[in-house]
């Protein structure tokens, strides 16, 4: 990239990514489109931080990265645990700006104005983290994943109770994420894809079903409906002690409903 475009990125007030994925992909044995991906998607993700109020939190996790990601032995290019407090501060301050009501007179769209029942599709973000350590708090891994996906028809009956289905797509987002190798070796660093139910949303305690290998929806958890189709949800496990040994398997996602 020529220093002409470096310069008006930083007078238009965008970041450039390019050193941060030009050493990762040199690490890691990529190319010239490794470094494009990356560069996109923490572009992409810069924009989401700007348009939710959360860009110093972005900032702060992203300077933390640069500074402190090096190539480890296994030729992974990683900050390790040493940036997952700015991290939590600021997917912190992403799910604040989906889970606060919005009580001024403006032209927001009110939550009951979205019926649930028309849901179609589904874009949102999620991450997986993983840990086994005997402190807590210590994880191998924090996975990104962009998401998207469209209604099923009609509802799988297996799905008992359902409103819909929604098949979504998860996306890897390797500029945002962190791994030491141990998740990358369970294959989650890799496209893949969920189908997501919902059961009585009508009644603001809704619970989303996920579809397990064996074809059956268990309770995943809770969702919060927020202002009008975004929803926030969490699942799995989070410092279980198991004789000493904390274990982690963590998913916490994001997303806006489109009827």
């Amino acid at each position: 990239m020529s220093i002409i475009p470096l310069l008006i990125l930083e007078l238009m007030g965008c970041r450039n990514f390019n050193t941060h994925c030009t050493e990762k992909a040199d690490c890691e044995d990529g190319n010239d489109a490794d470094i494009q991906a990356c560069e996109k998607d923490l572009e992409d993700e810069a924009e989401k931080a700007s348009s939710s109020g959360c860009k110093d939190a972005f900032d702060a996790w992203v300077d933390c990265v640069e500074h402190e990601s090096d190539c480890d032995s296994n030729d992974v290019y990683s900050a390790g645990k040493n940036c997952r407090d700015e991290e939590a501060e600021y997917l912190n301050c992403v799910r604040d700006t989906l889970t606060t009501v919005d009580t001024d007179d403006t032209d927001d769209t009110p939550a009951e104005s979205f019926d649930w029942s028309t849901t179609q599709g589904w874009v949102g973000t999620q991450t997986y983290t993983f840990g086994n350590s005997d402190q807590q708090d210590d994880f191998n891994c924090v996975l990104h994943f962009d998401t998207s996906g469209a209604r099923l028809t009609p509802t799988p009956a297996e799905c008992a109770g359902c409103l819909w289905v929604i098949d979504v797509a998860f996306t890897f987002n390797a500029g945002l994420s962190t791994d030491d190798g141990t998740c990358a070796a369970l294959g989650l660093d890799q496209q893949t894809g969920h189908q997501y139910g919902v059961v009585d949303s009508a009644t603001g305690d809704s619970q989303l079903m996920l579809k397990d290998v064996y074809g059956n929806y268990f309770d995943f958890g809770a969702i919060r409906q927020t202002i009008g189709p975004d929803i926030t949800f969490e699942g799995g496990s989070l410092n279980v002690d198991i004789g000493g040994t904390f274990s982690t398997g963590y998913w916490q996602g994001a997303a806006t409903l489109s009827p």
